[in-house]
C-alpha cells in the first residue's frame, strides 16, 4: 500500500484499534514509501492531467500502484482517470 493511502486509511476517523486490524492486512514492510523517484514521477503525471489539487493524493496513490504493477482497488475510479499504465478495479460498496 502507497504510504499516502495508509495516511488517508490511518487519519480517520478510525480508532486506534481499527487502524490497527487494518495494518494487519499488509505484509512486513507493507506500506511502500513516497520517496523522490515516486513524487518526481507523481508531478510528472499531475501536470500532464492538468489536475485540481483535490486530486493530487489520488493521483500519488495510483502511480505508486503503476509504478510497483499492482491493480489498484476503489469505489471511485473517477478519481484515478488518466494516470498511464495504471490497472484499477472499481467494486461497488457491495463488494
Amino acid at each position: 500500500m502507497s504510504a499516502i493511502a495508509w495516511y488517508e486509511y490511518a487519519r480517520g476517523p478510525r480508532p486506534p484499534h481499527i487502524v490497527a486490524v487494518g495494518r494487519t492486512y499488509m505484509r512486513e514492510n507493507g506500506i511502500i514509501p513516497f520517496a523522490e523517484d515516486l513524487a518526481s514521477k507523481t508531478a510528472e503525471v499531475f501536470r500532464q492531467l492538468g489536475s485540481p489539487r483535490k486530486r493530487a493524493a489520488d493521483i500519488a496513490i495510483g502511480v505508486t500502484a503503476a509504478a510497483f504493477g499492482a491493480t489498484l482497488i476503489t469505489r471511485n475510479g473517477r478519481d484515478f482517470t488518466g494516470i498511464p499504465d495504471l490497472s484499477l478495479e472499481v467494486v461497488s460498496s457491495g463488494d
